[in-house]
């Protein structure tokens, strides 16, 4: 199953990262995912239900409700957006 999964990324060029914080705050989620996308030259998909260890982690974020995307954009606009930070930040 291991190599199945490498050469199915391999092929389509995205790495799937789920819940990559676990518990373990922003670091290690940023970190994969930046090295993943600039040593290997693949997209990373985060999927992350904490909201500020995914915006921290990524480049651009879209924050899906009810399977459709609500939100999307840059991280860092997303963390300036007030409606954003009120809904899915909590502050």
């Amino acid at each position: 199953m291991r190599t199945r999964r490498r050469i199915i990324t391999f092929v389509i060029g995205v790495v799937v990262l789920a819940v990559p914080a676990r518990g373990q705050g922003t670091a290690p989620a940023a970190l994969a995912s930046q090295y993943v996308n600039e040593r290997e030259g693949l997209a990373v998909l985060v999927v992350e239900q904490n909201a500020v260890v995914a915006l921290d982690a990524t480049a651009r974020a879209y924050v899906l409700e009810v399977g459709k995307v609500a939100v999307e954009g840059t991280s860092a606009d997303l963390q300036r957006d007030e409606a954003v930070r009120r809904s899915y930040l909590g502050y």
